[in-house]
């Protein structure tokens, strides 16, 4: 046999075994059923609270599920919700605006979350959560 056969047949072998190796674990063994989520740290939700929210920017994250699910900022004016969250925030446009969150605590996470408002006739009408 010669150099190049024996060489592209170690790949070759390698390839079979990495996908077999695969295989056996995702479909085979239980550990396909793992949940994946159980890695990730748990944090707690919290209300909102503005001077929390001014005073810990790492933590904002914490409080979003409350001002999104219970509409706290819907309606509100920029005045108003300058008032509530403070003068930081990145305007996108006219309608949107957006306030940092820090970093929620999950496997991978390299980038930091943001609430992200979105007004109509000067006021709020949607809040939603997004990644950077």
């Amino acid at each position: 046999m010669t150099r190049k056969k024996l060489k592209y047949s170690g790949i070759i072998a390698i390839v079979i075994f990495i996908v077999g190796f695969l295989y056996y674990f995702l479909f085979v063994n239980d550990f396909g059923a793992v949940d994946f989520s159980t890695w990730e740290q748990q944090y707690t939700e919290v209300s909102f609270n503005k001077e929390i929210w001014k005073a810990d920017k790492e933590q904002r994250f914490t409080m979003s599920k409350d001002l999104i699910d219970n509409g706290i900022l819907i309606g509100k004016n920029l005045n108003e919700v300058t008032e509530l969250l403070g003068n930081e925030y990145n305007s996108y446009s006219e309608n949107t605006i957006s306030y940092y969150l820090g970093f929620i605590p999950s496997v991978g996470n390299l980038d930091p979350d943001l609430l992200k408002l979105i007004f109509e006739n000067n006021k709020v009408i949607k809040v939603i959560q997004h990644g950077t």
